[in-house]
């Protein structure tokens, strides 16, 4: 059995995948310190009354963050920590309660967005090709892959920490195109935003980030996902006019799709890291 954690800036999930299949999953606020993140961690998978730990292979996680080296976690500021091996911290956890586990236990991590991009890749079959995954939820996030595998500039590309200019200012592109900042901005947009005025601005910000990503990537494909990335259904022409110069210089025309399943897909992507890695 594989466990999948996709670790958010405001929830965090948990899924169990057995045979294929999604069996089961719960869902959690993000806490804020490392310790109750670790304690969340003990308590959902390897003291949940239904599964046995001894039946789990693999723990998956999707890191809001810098991770390298499939445990290590150069920082992540939603839950408080930077510089440590996360493995080792669940596992030390686990032994000082002494929680029986299977004894050859896999733990690894990777950013959420590349995550993303990988359950994303699988799930549509985008056997070739360069995608670009974007992510827009309370932050913004970004994933690449190439001919059905995560990208190593995946692992460094942080697309929501771009500087763009903002009104004589310079900021970071998650700070105006997040999740959490389109809703200070324009309060629930509703799935399909009639407002032509909010439709232009958006398209706009997301432009910004896009016309630095797309000379630097040339993807084929723009999949978005996150509890916010149902905005680009409504906007999905006026953004394609914020990009043409992009599109101009790559000489192409670029596919902006929005992910079907958007609460699900990064926990398909932990999964699908955890069979890559068992089946390496």
């Amino acid at each position: 059995m594989i466990v999948a954690i996709d670790t958010g800036g405001t929830k965090t999930l948990f899924g169990w995948f057995k045979n294929d299949k999604l069996i089961k999953s719960k869902r959690f606020n993000t806490p804020k310190k490392y310790n109750q993140y670790l304690d969340l961690i003990r308590n959902t998978v390897f003291q949940d009354s239904e599964i046995n730990p001894k039946d789990i292979s693999f723990l998956s996680i999707a890191i809001p963050g810098i991770t390298k080296d499939k445990s290590y976690i150069e920082t992540c500021e939603k839950i408080g920590v930077k510089n440590t091996d996360i493995k080792k911290d669940i596992l030390k956890h686990l032994n000082k309660d002494k929680i029986k586990f299977k004894k050859n236990l896999q733990i690894i991590i990777e950013n959420d967005a590349s995550l993303g991009c990988l359950g994303t890749i699988r799930q549509y079959k985008e056997n070739k090709g360069r995608i670009l995954y974007i992510t827009i939820s309370t932050g913004l996030g970004t994933g690449f892959a190439i001919d059905n595998q995560l990208s190593q500039i995946s692992k460094i590309l942080e697309g929501g920490q771009i500087i763009i200019k903002e009104n004589k200012s310079l900021v970071k592109w998650e700070s105006i195109m997040s999740g959490s900042a389109l809703n200070e901005k324009y309060g629930d947009l509703p799935k399909t935003i009639k407002d032509i005025t909010i439709k232009n601005e958006i398209a706009k910000k997301l432009g910004i980030g896009l016309n630095i990503l797309l000379p630097l990537l040339s993807p084929d494909k723009i999949y978005f996902g996150g509890g916010a990335g149902f905005i680009i259904e409504s906007c999905k022409e006026m953004i394609k006019k914020e990009i043409k110069p992009s599109l101009i210089h790559l000489n192409k025309d670029i596919d902006l799709i929005l992910v079907e399943d958007c609460n699900n897909i990064v926990l398909y992507g932990c999964y699908e890291y955890a069979k890559d890695q068992y089946f390496k």
